[in-house]
């Protein structure tokens, strides 16, 4: 959650980064709102968008061995909890709930001047007024929009000391419905307190709406030098509730400036034409990366399990004659290029043997009789891949759920490590782990990748392991001490 939050207020300021550089300054008033608006939701996306890619499941690296490891109960990296208490972690509570405490405040809030407005609505007369609801106040404040009303003062009205400028400038906020964005914008704000570029995001929305406005009521009266003095008399004057468009002293200025420049269409275009790679880039850089999970043979512990004898096994071949003594020279040669000691014992590193020599080795020991296949240090047998059932404890269920240590693949698929809340313990039948050292962690968060697999989905993965014979065959770690014993 911390990522998804920090990536959304990135987001926010590149994209208001973009938008105070190259667009707020031109006349393509129009655009700049669209950009504006989708700009504002876009940064809650784009961290959601997930792009996969190919990568190896990593194995657990133990003793210089590679090695597959399937993660029982007593087997898992964490420290076992049966009979602790586990201690609370109040800091989560109290972020949370400060967070909902100022959101609440922030809705009251908002809800208030909604209510102010209404009352305004219900309590006043109301005149049609072309597309619009004219409300007569008896304050004395300057005219303002919200929605479909425009209100103004009642005696300023009656007297007809309202400009028609005025009148025309709150019309083309009401036609434009300017009052939907403001709202987008006041509950989005209200949610997402936090960010603060959406405090600018507030003043930008404020001010394009201006523009928009200022820019019809110059085409409805083509005398943009009456309107600008009009404005500067206007911006003295106090101001509205913060909901509703209103003339703003400190804003003002701008409007001034906008109305006398121009933007040309190629200039434009080429601006416009910018948001694309700024769009493609920002998705490239803040979306979710994750691997898509290969399909790959996991690697069989040394020792073979006892588990599931019910799984067909196939034999291994061997003749009754036997081999010459040069073939089994040719073996052990074959075998000495990849050993290592450790300790007066010689063991053989078999994950690093070549594809070519351990095709040779397979069937120099296939040509072999039972008693050679015995003798000799390191040997084939038939594969067995037996996926016992490994059920997760609870608290190990609990524990996945952290994305800082766990990156999660559920059913082959990498998924986000809160979805577990959707299920219970007894839909999993197979758990199994790999740590990531090295190389492998680099670019992740997490020190661990779980694998997880529902009953179903496990039961069609160990039917298809078992007709496809994963594993053809594997070498058993053997070394002079125990071939002495």
């Amino acid at each position: 959650m911390t990522t998804y939050l920090l990536k959304t207020i990135l987001c926010s300021g590149i994209f208001y980064g973009f938008y105070f550089l190259l667009l707020e300054k031109e006349k393509m008033h129009r655009f700049n709102r669209f950009y504006l608006l989708l700009s504002l939701i876009l940064p809650f996306v784009i961290p959601l968008i997930t792009i996969e890619k190919q990568a190896e499941i990593l194995p657990i690296i133990q003793d210089n061995f590679l090695i597959y490891k399937p993660l029982g109960q007593n087997t898992a990296p964490w420290s076992p909890t049966t009979g602790q208490s586990e201690k609370i972690n109040l800091l989560p509570i109290i972020l949370w709930s400060s967070y909902g405490f100022i959101t609440l405040i922030l809705l009251f809030r908002f809800g208030k001047n909604l209510r102010i407005i209404w009352q305004r609505v219900r309590r006043n007369t109301p005149i049609d007024f072309e597309s619009s609801t004219l409300i007569l106040l008896e304050q004395n404040l300057i005219p303002h929009s919200f929605l479909r009303c425009i209100f103004l003062n009642k005696t300023e009205y009656e007297n007809g000391n309202i400009e028609e400028e005025i009148l025309q400038h709150e019309l083309a906020h009401v036609r434009q419905k300017h009052s939907f964005d403001v709202i987008l914008m006041e509950i989005i704000h209200c949610l997402f307190w936090f960010n603060p570029i959406l405090i600018f995001y507030r003043k930008a929305i404020q001010l394009n709406h201006e523009f928009l406005a200022d820019e019809a009521v110059i085409k409805h009266f083509e005398n943009p030098v009456s309107y600008q003095y009009l404005l500067l008399n206007k911006a003295s004057q106090a101001n509205s509730l913060s909901l509703t468009s209103q003339f703003n002293y400190l804003i003002t200025k701008k409007r001034l400036i906008m109305m006398t420049k121009n933007t040309s269409p190629q200039r434009a275009f080429l601006i416009k034409l910018l948001f694309a790679p700024l769009f493609v880039g920002t998705v490239l850089m803040l979306s979710t990366r994750v691997d898509a999970q290969e399909k790959v043979v996991p690697k069989v512990p040394s020792k073979l399990s006892t588990e599931n004898k019910n799984i067909p096994r196939k034999e291994m071949k061997s003749t009754i004659e036997g081999i010459s003594p040069e073939l089994m020279n040719e073996y052990d040669s074959i075998l000495k290029k990849y050993r290592m000691d450790d300790q007066n014992e010689i063991l053989y590193f078999v994950d690093h043997i070549p594809v070519i020599d351990k095709k040779r080795l397979e069937t120099i020991y296939e040509m072999m009789n039972k008693s050679q296949q015995k003798s000799v240090k390191v040997g084939f047998r038939p594969n067995v891949f037996p996926l016992p059932i490994n059920k997760p404890s609870q608290s190990q269920i609990n524990d996945f759920k952290n994305a800082n240590k766990y990156g999660l693949w559920l059913n082959e698929k990498k998924v986000k490590n809160s979805i577990l809340d959707n299920y219970k313990l007894e839909d999993f039948s197979g758990v199994y782990i790999s740590k990531l050292e090295g190389g492998a962690k680099k670019g992740r968060n997490y020190d661990f990748q779980v694998n997880l697999m529902t009953n179903d989905f496990y039961e069609k993965y160990r039917k298809k392991a078992i007709e496809d014979n994963l594993v053809s065959t594997y070498f058993i770690f053997q070394n002079y001490r125990n071939k002495a014993k």
